[in-house]
């Protein structure tokens, strides 16, 4: 039999059995578990008057204070429980979530602050600001979905003849000229029927004579005198000067006036068949799908005011989803994207913690930035925090190990750290741009 080493013996038996090394060895395999067993129950403290039962043990813990965590607008000020920590909404003007506050003796103590950090994030204000220069989708008219001609509304009415046509200033028909006008040959007809008109003389079918010339040689002076006026009016007598001629003239346009004038109008033979027929068949190039559509609608048309998808986007502010990184168990690994970070606007990174509790973050003109990755969760009566922090640059997402840890924050209040031990996965990264 072994020694019973001086330490040991008050909790012994007095005649407790201890084997030594020999005796162990001289036995078989059965026999030693046989001795050691016998060892074991020989060593069992004889007194235990000093220990509590099982039974004690579970009542004691009974008696301990179960420590409950709800979440509250207002602190209450009627049927408060000691036992309970009351979370309360922090103002929206700081980065703090929720204020945590416990009842002891008749007054409301602060135990602790959850924080998050939202510099990256917009408040509601910012939020409404940002969609008051948007269009919602509902207010969009049908053909902005449809794509639809026959969606369009006020579509224009192309006219079937010519009469329907309303005239421009200055326009003149080719009725009102074959009505109104001589053309230059009709003109010319009608002078070859006439003789130059001599100042002094008249026409007359009868010959001028002599007797004549001498009765009128006689008549006295001036008796003859032409009254020249200098504006026009119903006279059949009197004479208008050139100078008033001209004044009245200014009002008329001449050949050369009439000529260009004429020349900036189109001329009938000119017009292309639709003009006339005003049927869509004699439309030349004729769009037969969208991508044959070359002009732009307007977004208040119910358009995207843009000829290319992209600029339909942008226009419309609605961006397209790109995958850079999937992997639904998630990694702690250094990740490479399918696409340099500096393409898009944002990306939403998904993340998961060791209990798979998911959580997600937006980072806006990420290329170039360090950001945090934090979850935290509630289980028996402690909050547990898992964070870690990733650097962004072009297409790679690397892990900063000196910034990676979790932590336990007890009921108490007390914190509880653990550094560089990392307990965050990333799932999936996705990249918006227009």
């Amino acid at each position: 039999m072994g020694e019973i080493p001086e330490w040991l013996r008050p909790y012994c038996k007095q005649d407790a059995y201890i084997p030594t090394k020999e005796d162990i060895e001289s036995l078989e395999p059965q026999s030693r578990d046989e001795m050691l067993l016998k060892y074991l129950i020989d060593s069992i403290v004889s007194d235990l008057s000093n220990y509590y039962t099982k039974s004690e043990v579970d009542n004691l813990i009974d008696t301990i204070p179960k420590f409950d965590i709800k979440v509250v607008q207002t602190l209450p000020s009627s049927n408060i429980s000691p036992t309970t920590v009351y979370l309360v909404p922090s103002d929206s003007e700081s980065s703090d979530v929720y204020k945590e506050y416990i009842y002891v003796n008749t007054n409301w103590e602060l135990i602790g602050i959850q924080k998050t950090d939202l510099s990256n994030y917009y408040n509601k204000t910012e939020i409404n600001n940002l969609l008051s220069a948007k269009v919602n989708s509902s207010d969009l008219s049908t053909v902005a979905t449809s794509g639809s001609y026959n969606d369009l509304s006020n579509k224009p009415t192309i006219p079937t003849k010519t009469s329907d046509l309303t005239n421009d200033s200055n326009f003149v028909s080719s009725s009102d000229l074959s009505n109104n006008y001589y053309n230059k040959t009709q003109t010319d007809n009608l002078l070859d029927t006439k003789v130059d008109k001599v100042t002094g003389k008249g026409l007359s079918t009868e010959d001028y004579t002599t007797a004549e010339k001498t009765k009128l040689s006689g008549i006295e002076s001036e008796a003859n005198k032409t009254v020249v006026v200098q504006t026009t009016g119903s006279s059949t007598t009197d004479v208008m000067s050139q100078n008033a001629v001209s004044t009245t003239l200014n009002n008329y346009y001449n050949k050369t006036e009439t000529n260009n004038l004429l020349n900036s109008k189109v001329n009938t033979n000119d017009l292309s068949t639709v003009a006339i027929s005003g049927s869509y068949n004699d439309l030349s190039n004729k769009p037969t799908n969208l991508t044959d559509f070359n002009g732009t609608l307007p977004i208040l048309q119910g358009g995207t005011g843009a000829t290319t998808a992209i600029d339909a986007r942008t226009n419309l502010g609605v961006m397209k989803a790109y995958t850079l990184y999937s992997n639904t168990s998630g990694t702690q690994s250094n990740i490479t994207l399918s696409s340099s970070s500096a393409n898009y606007s944002y990306i939403e990174i998904y993340y998961r913690n060791d209990d798979n509790k998911y959580a997600y973050t937006k980072v806006y003109s990420p290329n170039g930035k360090s950001i945090s990755l934090s979850i935290s969760s509630y289980w028996a009566g402690q909050i547990y925090v898992r964070t870690a922090e990733i650097s962004i640059n072009g297409t790679s997402l690397t892990w900063l190990d000196e910034r990676q840890a979790w932590a336990v924050i007890h009921w108490n209040a007390s914190v509880e750290m653990h550094g560089n031990e990392n307990l965050i996965y990333i799932t999936s990264v996705v990249g918006y741009s227009y």
